[in-house]
């Protein structure tokens, strides 16, 4: 094992950053913080609540975060059952809270609470402040600071700001942050660290002089606390708060972006560590250890698809063994790992800073591994700042000097480095991920890098060793992204709009900056979005139907005309045919809707053809067998729109047809088939009942279904041989499940799989959920066979090579025979899951390795519910939960 010390010659440690926040700046700052214990805990700190009060007098209201006074144990030491009771109890603590406050009505506005911590936000006055000191329900007080608007010279250079003003912010998008904790309690984050996901990776080698920082000094943690900064008054934590801060700050590039901060470093005595300023001073190191840790534990995360990017602001110079290539080499267990989370997170990126050595020809690892983004950094000139470390490898430059970011306990201070730099990377990838959300990850790559600012230190090169592809901009990026996204138009220079145009749900018309969109006809927004940057003129007619809005807080709105609620039905935006009786087999060739009653006789087929686009409202139906509606050709798409009725046929979709079924869509004895290339695309809350018929998904096809959809095929398959992806609160009734060896399945939170008999006659090996190929599945979802105790049923069965690297975490499985069966798999992940059955075992593991058993708990009337056949190391990362 090597420890590495972050070589940074002349700076101090930690990392490739230079802190201009001193000691004896810091004994110069008036104390902000107030942290107060109720008179029914520990004696109040009245130095503190004199502060608080005072400040509540002089702005009138004051912003505070409140703990209960309550038992409270962190999470990670609790069982799902225990969770899922103390997260009741501090609802009701919430509830009795509030109702306190407002019986009492004192002036007071309530602010955001914490589902698993006894704690809320709350902007008080001085007598709501003075009454909450003596409640018997609180705990602690203390104020929540914000610093000043910060980032504003980096983040314009870049044009984040720009693009947060298209509410491109990235909302839906995490950041994992590893580095020395984030402070999650600071205003500049908003309650978007999510504390729950937060890890620590820390060493006690006495030998080696190292300590752990770790919550209680343990060498790991999880969850609550685990990834906030030490609170060790020999070291300084505050680098990891900054960099987030930049990444997805109030005011960083992704202020809308959730942050996971992962701690990876340790305490280091000072004979240990090197060109320090205080050669007595303990310092920060990270190792090969912590790192590897790190990593592997974000590789079996269940929200690891959520992940867009990871930053790593640290590395290491190796003196002996310069770094002038690529270094994949240089450790594989990092190398591997980071492929593995790239490939299991479908497109999560590391980024690393390149080091601040002033090198001509190395970078920093694990930078130079070449599927890092390495990022060096520009000074305040645009230039190339003179200690980032340049490279033949090097892929982009971004601003990292003197760089305000958020710092622990409140506030800000000013960085300098290459550690400055990656987070802005970081934060631009998760809003190129939010612009167009279907992006691949080679394409979100492609957007990134093809829209770099040529500097003028490039003299015109493609690339250089210096500034690598470019320099950073965030805004080309995200509009590029834009471009691509179907329900995106951007009006880039002036427009006008005379006769009538209409946008339907959910599209977006972005007017940029410097471009004019002049209404003098009729635009009608039906559920859709008008963002006004540049200038809105005209004076004809803009309907608002439904959900729709005109966002013009960053433009001008020069419009004089008429603003109305569309009560005049606006004109249909594509051809339309109502009551449309099919008889015979047709093509159609034009763009065409079909309102009303749309009729296939038995035996009909009707094609769409090749780049066309056909919609069906209302009703459609498919009489008799043989009845189908086809995608043939190249790029045709079938779109059932919101709340159709399908009654019987199939819809079919080949090489490249779409089949788009939108919101709140029923279909009944209707079955589904996407052949190799085509694609299907499921909306949310639609309602599919086949019947009897199966969805067959075929290998190199794709299946995409949103949230709150149901499946009931009573007794009929879902069989996927290509790739599915299905949302939150997932419901599939009466049917099966199965995948092939080459086929991935991704099913979100709280899904709920109930499945069927199988038909007298019918061989299924696995019946219910058979998985040969990769699968995944968030927490709180529930699997269960057909109600009957007998027959050989199991819950959810994993078969073969194919299906190495599945998850389900948190989820409730139930069978007969077997609640899960693995057979001949690798690295499985089943951590805090329950598993129950009826007549043997819970779990059933044969001839595989690494199975994650973190936490479940399992019951059955067979060797305390788990038999196990051939297997090694079925407890790697924890032990076995109690039986019930």
């Amino acid at each position: 094992m090597k420890t590495y010390k972050l070589i940074a010659a002349g700076l101090l440690t930690l990392c490739f950053s230079i802190s201009l926040w001193h000691s004896e700046v810091f004994s110069s700052i008036p104390e902000t913080t107030a942290e107060v214990t109720a008179q029914s805990a520990v004696q109040p700190d009245t130095t503190g609540k004199h502060r608080l009060v005072q400040l509540a007098r002089e702005r009138g209201m004051v912003r505070i975060g409140v703990t209960y006074n309550m038992e409270h144990s962190p999470e990670r030491y609790l069982g799902g059952g225990q969770r899922n009771a103390q997260r009741q109890q501090i609802a009701q603590m919430h509830d009795a809270f509030v109702h306190e406050l407002q019986n009492k009505r004192l002036n007071v506005n309530i602010g955001g609470k914490l589902e698993t911590y006894p704690r809320i936000f709350l902007s008080v006055d001085e007598e709501a402040l003075l009454y909450l000191y003596k409640s018997e329900l609180v705990k602690s007080i203390d104020v929540v600071r914000r610093g000043q608007r910060f980032l504003s010279e980096s983040t314009t250079l870049v044009g984040s700001q720009n693009a947060n003003m298209l509410d491109i912010d990235g909302t839906g998008e995490t950041i994992v942050i590893m580095d020395d904790g984030v402070d999650s309690s600071h205003g500049a984050f908003s309650g978007r660290v999510n504390v729950n996901n937060g890890a620590c990776f820390s060493e006690n080698d006495s030998s080696a002089g190292l300590s752990s920082l770790c919550p209680g000094g343990a060498e790991t943690a999880f969850g609550f606390d685990a990834g906030e900064p030490c609170d060790d008054f020999d070291v300084e934590c505050d680098h990891g708060t900054h960099v987030a801060g930049i990444a997805a700050g109030e005011n960083g590039v992704a202020p809308g972006a959730e942050i996971v901060s992962f701690q990876v470093f340790s305490k280091t005595v000072p004979d240990a560590c090197e060109d320090e300023e205080d050669e007595n001073a303990p310092c920060l190191t990270w190792s090969d250890e912590t790192l590897e840790q790190a990593l592997d534990h974000l590789n079996t995360r269940p929200w690891l698809s959520d992940v867009t990017a990871i930053n790593m602001s640290f590395g290491f110079i190796d003196e002996d063994t310069p770094f002038t290539q690529a270094c994949d080499d240089e450790n594989t267990t990092v190398t591997d790992l980071i492929a593995d989370i790239f490939q299991g997170s479908q497109g999560a990126y590391v980024v690393a800073a390149s080091g601040n050595e002033g090198f001509s020809n190395e970078a920093a690892f694990p930078a130079c591994i070449s599927s890092v983004i390495s990022v060096g950094a520009t000074d305040n000139n645009d230039e190339h700042w003179q200690q980032s470390n340049a490279a033949s490898y090097l892929d982009l430059v971004a601003p990292g000097v003197d760089i305000t970011s958020a710092m622990p306990g409140g506030g800000t201070t000013e960085k300098t480095g290459t550690s400055m730099a990656a987070p802005h990377v970081s934060g631009t990838l998760a809003l190129i991920s939010q612009a167009y959300p279907m992006l691949t990850p080679a394409q979100v790559q492609e957007k990134l890098y093809d829209n770099l600012e040529k500097v003028s230190g490039m003299q015109g090169q493609p690339r250089t060793d210096e500034y690598g592809r470019g320099r950073l901009n965030a805004y080309a990026s995200v509009l590029d992204a834009l471009e691509q996204n179907p329900s995106v138009t951007l009006i880039e220079q002036s427009q006008n709009i005379s006769g009538t145009e209409t946008y339907y749900n959910d599209e977006y018309i972005y007017v940029l900056p410097g471009a004019t969109l002049n209404v003098n006809g009729t635009l009608n927004l039906n559920n859709a979005f008008l963002y006004v940057l540049g200038t809105l003129e005209g004076s004809g007619t803009i309907n608002l139907i439904g959900v729709a809005e005109i966002i013009d807080e960053h433009g001008i709105n020069n419009f004089t005309g008429t603003i109305g609620d569309g009560s005049d039905p606006p004109p249909p935006a594509y051809p339309t045919v109502s009551d449309t009786t099919f008889t015979q087999n047709t093509v159609l060739a034009d763009t065409l809707m079909l309102t009303g009653v749309t009729t296939l006789d038995p035996g009909v087929t009707v094609t769409v053809a090749e780049n066309n686009l056909i919609i069906i409202a209302d009703t459609l139906q498919m009489n008799g067998s043989g009845s189908s509606i086809s995608i043939f050709a190249s790029s045709g798409e079938l779109r059932l729109s919101e709340g159709i009725h399908v009654n019987g046929g199939r819809l079919v979709a080949h090489s490249e047809g779409e089949i788009d079924i939108e919101e709140e869509a029923m279909l009944q004895s209707t079955s589904l088939t996407i052949h190799s290339g085509g694609k299907a695309i499921i909306g949310d809350d639609a309602d599919i009942n086949t019947n009897g018929g199966n969805i067959v998904i075929d290998p190199g096809a794709e299946l995409q279904v949103r949230d709150n959809v149901t499946f009931g095929l009573d007794s009929a398959t879902l069989r996927i041989r290509g790739d599915a992806v299905i949302g939150d609160s997932f419901t599939f009734t009466n049917g099966h499940i199965s995948t092939s060896s080459s086929s991935s399945l991704s099913i979100g939170n709280g899904a709920q799989l109930d499945f069927a008999e199988t038909p007298a006659g019918m061989f299924t090996r696995g019946q219910g959920f058979e998985i040969l190929g990769e699968f995944s599945i968030l927490g709180n979802g529930t699997m269960q066979p057909y109600n009957n105790q007998s027959g050989g049923w199991h819950g959810l069965s994993l078969i073969g090579n194919g299906a190495n690297g599945s998850s389900v975490s948190n989820a409730q499985i139930s069978g007969s025979t077997h609640g899960v069966r693995l057979i001949g798999v690798q690295d499985i992940n089943l951590s805090g899951t329950q598993i129950t059955n009826h007549q043997t075992a819970g779990l059933f593991i044969s001839g595989s390795d690494d199975i994650n058993l973190y936490e479940i708990i399992v019951s059955g009337s067979e060797n305390d519910g788990m038999v196990t056949n051939s297997v090694n190391h079925y407890s790697k990362f924890g032990k076995l939960g109690q039986s019930i």
